[in-house]
């Protein structure tokens, strides 16, 4: 039978359609679960691919504002979802699905295409190339130890969803207008997705939310979670930190500094870094840090980028 991609017109063509990849993560999404990545992403910027009236295929794009140097915003699809069933593999419908995805960006105005891609080989014969690198760090605690020592002079609250998503979204934006390849983010996508704390997602307990004050005014602002284990009647809990957001360098060593001084852990982790993060420098150089680097691709759609 012959496979037709064509853009998803309902939210529970939506649904179907992230289920092609979420079926290699074991879960099936639920109407619920399709209709709040409803508010990330137009439904018909989610293109499926049908075999009859059967979905076997889909490969979504967020619409997004991505931050270039000078400090311009451009239009942006930030592709995401892409996955064909297993019983329709080695048959051309990922082909069909990113042309007809590109052809739709392009249409759109997007200047670049660009994704993290899990599995980089696929995505270099469509056009996307290398666009980035991230850092990935993890310390012992007894490996947190600044190169330099300093007196904090700021204070760090633990906030709710309320005050986070009035008090976030102002210290990212300085960020974004300093550092390329950042994207804007919707309320939804605040409210929803990055404050939101999903279960299903979870690396460990809940999301915390924390700001950083300076001389009483939001200056960062972090946002990770404790996955704890005992051994021996010891901790080896884990801390994860999801997000760290210092428009300035003072406030990055205050927030730093307060996170690694985490209390009934024995590690620290975070990812999504870029290369010349000040975490690298600020540790000092006794400290066991394992980097590695991830890729960013990206490709260009529009003959004006």
């Amino acid at each position: 039978m012959d496979i037709e991609v064509r853009a998803c017109s309902s939210v529970e063509e939506l649904r179907d359609a992230l289920n092609a990849i979420s079926h290699y993560f074991g879960h099936v999404n639920q109407l619920e679960e399709a209709e709040r990545f409803a508010k990330w992403i137009e439904v018909e910027r989610m293109h499926a691919a049908f075999e009859g009236d059967r979905i076997i295929g889909g490969a979504g794009a967020f619409t997004f504002r991505m931050s270039v140097p000078g400090g311009a915003l451009v239009p942006a699809a930030g592709i995401t979802v892409v996955g064909v069933m297993p019983t329709h593999r080695r048959r051309g419908v990922l082909r069909k699905l990113m042309q007809e995805q590109l052809d739709d960006c392009r249409a759109r105005g997007d200047f670049v295409a660009y994704l993290w891609a899990s599995e980089a080989t696929i995505y270099g014969r469509f056009g996307y190339g290398l666009a980035s690198r991230i850092g990935e760090i993890s310390l012992a605690k007894d490996r947190t130890r600044f190169a330099l020592p300093f007196e904090p002079r700021g204070t760090v609250r633990l906030v709710d969803l309320e005050e986070a998503a009035r008090t976030f979204p102002p210290l990212y934006e300085q960020v974004v207008a300093r550092r390329p390849g950042m994207f804007v983010r919707s309320k939804d996508w605040w409210e929803t997705r990055k404050l939101f704390d999903d279960p299903v997602r979870r690396q460990g307990g809940p999301k915390n939310l924390v700001l950083l004050e300076l001389e009483g005014k939001p200056a960062g602002y972090a946002i990770y979670n404790v996955k704890q284990d005992w051994v021996s009647g010891f901790s080896k809990g884990v801390v994860n930190i999801v997000e760290v957001v210092t428009p300035t360098p003072e406030a990055a060593r205050e927030l730093w500094r307060w996170l690694l001084d985490f209390d009934w852990t024995s590690e620290f982790k975070a990812d999504l870094l870029p290369l010349d993060h000040e975490l690298f420098s600020l540790v000092g150089t006794h400290a066991a840090t394992a980097l590695y680097a991830a890729e960013l691709h990206a490709a260009q759609v529009a003959s004006s980028a």
